[in-house]
């Protein structure tokens, strides 16, 4: 399931930055408003496109209807992240998460699964308290909800049930959950493993693995695994011996395969800023959870079965169960650790239920919703390639179908509307990847190269004109067809950008000599009749290259002063804290700035329909602190990964009242 809908990593992320986080943040389970959505459309009529269009049907999901008010709420009524791909990366994400709010409320349904009222209630007076303080009246705050969202607090109070059905199916599912407290304790226990592990093609060989050992295809890898586990069973040879002859894991091989007592339960990943695709494709002993699960089934001195590696690795490997010890904390509480099980294992449950279920869903687009199809479509492109760590969720031969109908469906896009920033440059995209294919045949490759200019003029025609990789791409392709002129006007324009965009920075001015540098080649390129001056603007910019190679050489003298100084200072502050340490305050303690009378996110759908809250605490308790003030420039939007996954801003984002400006 992708990252930004996910039960489990929003639900770190709640536990991680504490409650102050905020419900307007919290645990996403599927997604109708996000805040950028309500920033650019600062309720239902900023933008007037979008306006037009709320009422109509963007898809249906198994026969429900999904509005175009839903999809621009959560997208933005207005162009959101750079053209071409990471605007069709993010709007196919949208697509996605808004088919799994479909499929959260479908299920909610099967099950007579609703938010409770109470709740609802109870998350609108505590925002009334925190927005209006104690002497609030309910027609104040019903008024600054619709300031603030356009919506009336009927349709505020539906928001806010969607908000929560998520909610409502993990805890119907922890009602029907069994956890002993024998499972409680196990949470706290140690295994040491002796483990095999045979490496399968693709494979890039650890440093310090021994060079017999090669990778193998993937079959006879199991194979090899299988007969090795056989001979460890029968006892001919110990498994140590066979680990230090066979095994390619280079941290236990040369061991025998011991991996010392490792905790069997808890994650040595948990807490790290990482992905949830890939701590779950790591798994608890970084060979993915198949191998887990095996650990966590076998007795002290028996084997696992072999099984797949995924995570870092490829790969079959099996092990052997040496021992086990349980070392049960000090403050060790059997009820309150099946609670907190019971809640991991119905999040899971849940969210792969959801996930089976919206793959299995029957999603259908209108006939004129086929851009927004095509942006799913790319997005599923992305799904099925994976996040980089295990295999992808297909085969090679699915994900270049998929990506076929994606460009195609692109293609129709275009040919509609050449003035589709988006469209252009995601059919330049593809052209591009075409050509650098070698198995593109020669006349094919011809052909390609003919659509280059056309789409480069359209890139530039609708855009400000200052990118220079588009400008660049335009010039180049004029220069390729013989039309030095042209190319010689396109490569000024840049020298003409360039000039008005005064780097002042180091970063900054590095890349303006790369850029310039790529320039002069370029002009000395197109030198000809035809454009007469090129040489001399390519002696100015060879000019312009070495006066800012003296600055950045000055700049990085400044740097390595500064840094000796500090380096300096520091060492000297060390020195006296060892003559003079300093004495302890008695009586001191840390305060801790509370959130009473900040201003709260009053928009329901900021962080999704559905959401879960951090264990032992309910969704809404607390909101974000640092909320804008109105006519603010609205947040940044979340954005989902190719592999499904979306990175939100670690610091919480609130859209403005009524009125903020959209990009």
């Amino acid at each position: 399931m992708d990252k930004i809908i996910s039960i489990t990593w929003w639900r770190g992320i709640f536990q991680k930055f504490g409650q102050a986080f905020g419900w307007g943040c919290a645990v996403v389970f599927a997604v109708p408003l996000a805040m950028v959505g309500i920033n650019q459309m600062s309720g239902r009529n900023q933008n007037a496109a979008a306006a037009a269009n709320q009422d109509t049907v963007l898809m249906t999901v198994n026969g429900d209807s999904v509005s175009m008010a839903d999809y621009y709420m959560l997208v933005g009524g207005s162009q959101t992240g750079s053209p071409g791909e990471e605007y069709a990366a993010h709007a196919g994400s949208a697509i996605s998460q808004l088919a799994q709010t479909a499929v959260v409320a479908q299920e909610a349904k099967r099950e007579g699964v609703k938010a409770n009222d109470a709740e609802i209630d109870k998350q609108i007076q505590d925002q009334k308290l925190q927005l209006l303080g104690k002497n609030g009246t309910d027609a104040e705050f019903e008024n600054q909800v619709y300031q603030r969202t356009h919506m009336s607090m009927a349709e505020y109070r539906e928001q806010l049930a969607k908000r929560l059905l998520g909610v409502a199916l993990v805890d119907a599912a922890k009602k029907k959950m069994v956890v002993t407290e024998d499972e409680a304790r196990n949470q706290s226990g140690d295994v040491r493993l002796n483990i095999v592990l045979i490496s399968s093609v693709p494979a890039t060989p650890a440093p310090g693995m021994p060079k017999d050992l090669k990778a193998l295809p993937d079959a006879e890898a199991q194979k090899k695994a299988e007969a090795l586990l056989a001979e460890a069973k029968s006892g001919k040879t110990d498994i140590t011996a066979i680990a230090k002859a066979n095994s390619a894991d280079v941290s236990t091989s040369k061991k025998g395969g011991d991996t010392d007592f490792k905790p069997e339960y808890k994650s040595p990943y948990a807490g790290m800023n990482m992905p949830e695709s890939m701590t779950e494709s790591i798994g608890i002993f970084g060979y993915g959870p198949a191998f887990d699960e095996a650990v966590h089934k076998t007795k002290k001195g028996d084997f696992t079965d072999v099984v797949k590696v995924t995570g870092f690795q490829n790969g079959y490997i099996f092990a052997k169960v040496a021992d086990r010890r349980n070392n049960l904390p000090k403050d060790f509480a059997p009820q309150k650790v099946v609670d907190q099980l019971k809640e991991t294992r119905a999040t899971k449950e849940v969210t792969k239920k959801i996930d089976e279920l919206t793959q299995a869903a029957k999603i259908v687009f209108p006939a004129d919703r086929a851009e927004q199809k095509a942006y799913y479509d790319y997005f599923l492109v992305q799904k099925m390639q994976g996040s980089g760590f295990g295999a992808p969720s297909s085969t090679p031969e699915k994900i270049k179908a998929q990506k076929a109908l994606a460009d195609s469906e692109m293609e129709a896009v275009y040919k509609k509307d050449p003035n589709n920033t988006n469209a252009a440059i995601l059919v330049l995209e593809s052209v591009q990847q075409k050509l650098n294919d070698r198995t593109t045949p020669a006349a094919e490759q011809t052909q390609l190269r003919e659509r280059l200019l056309p789409l480069y003029q359209s890139i530039i025609k609708t855009s400000e004109g200052k990118d220079y990789a588009y400008r660049f791409g335009l010039a180049d392709a004029l220069r390729d067809k013989k039309q030095f002129k042209a190319a010689y006007e396109n490569y000024h324009k840049i020298a003409h950008f360039l000039d008005l965009d005064t780097p002042t920075e180091l970063q900054t001015m590095k890349d303006a000599v790369s850029i310039r540098q790529k320039l002069t080649m370029a002009l000395n390129s197109v030198s000809s009749p035809e454009a007469p001056t090129a040489d001399a603007e390519a002696r100015d910019q060879t000019t312009k290259i070495a006066a800012l190679n003296g600055q950045i050489n000055t700049l990085e003298q400044q740097q390595k002063a500064e840094q000796k100084l500090q380096e300096e200072a520091m060492k000297k502050r060390q020195e006296e804290l060892k003559k003079n340490p300093p004495k302890p305050v008695s009586g001191a303690n840390p305060t801790t700035p509370g959130n009473a009378g900040q201003p709260v996110n009053l928009s329901p759908g900021s962080s999704g329909s559905v959401t879960v809250p951090a264990t032992g605490s309910k969704p809404g308790a607390t909101p974000p602190a640092g909320t804008p003030a109105p006519n603010s420039k609205p947040a940044a939007s979340p954005t989902t990964s190719p592999t499904g996954a979306s990175t939100p801003s670690s610091k919480p984002t609130t859209p403005p009242a009524s009125g903020g400006t959209g990009r």
